[in-house]
């Protein structure tokens, strides 16, 4: 019985046992390092350096009014309601 747990397949899962908690706070310390880094970017682009492009504007990832229209008249077109939109 002693042979059992001594074999290779035994060790390396042990030893991944004990690594598991090393690399979950490891991910945790990088990840919030780089939303932080985030944060900071938008923070100095915004209120530092006066660029409202980063949050309104044709290139932002947030909503724009246009965008809400177009999502409004695609789902007419979809069900059937409207007519499809021009590219």
């Amino acid at each position: 019985m002693a042979g059992l747990f001594s074999s290779p397949v035994c060790i390396a899962c042990h030893t991944a046992h004990e690594v598991r908690p090393v690399h979950r706070v490891f991910s945790v310390l990088l990840t919030n390092l780089f939303f932080c880094l985030h944060v900071a970017q938008i923070f100095d682009g915004v209120v530092v350096g006066k660029d409202r492009r980063l949050l309104w504007g044709s290139n932002s990832l947030i909503p724009q009014p246009q965008d809400i229209v177009d999502l409004y008249r695609n789902s007419l077109w979809f069900f059937g309601l409207g007519v499809q939109a021009e590219v």
